[in-house]
């Protein structure tokens, strides 16, 4: 994840009241990100018998 995005509603709750002037409770911040859609991304699982590796050898020999 990129050092500038939120990870958590406290992180967005800051963001509105440094730069935006605006004071939502953490609850008020949830309705929100629900009403904008916004949803919190996370990355694919990996399965934990992979070698690790394997997938940088994969990609090279295809």
């Amino acid at each position: 994840m990129l050092s500038d995005q939120a990870q958590t509603l406290a992180d967005i709750q800051a963001y509105l009241a440094g730069n935006l002037g605006v004071k939502y409770t953490i609850g008020g911040v949830s309705d929100l990100c629900k009403r904008l859609k916004i949803k919190l991304k996370t990355g694919r699982p990996v399965n934990v018998r992979q070698k690790p590796g394997s997938v940088e050898e994969f990609n090279r020999s295809a």
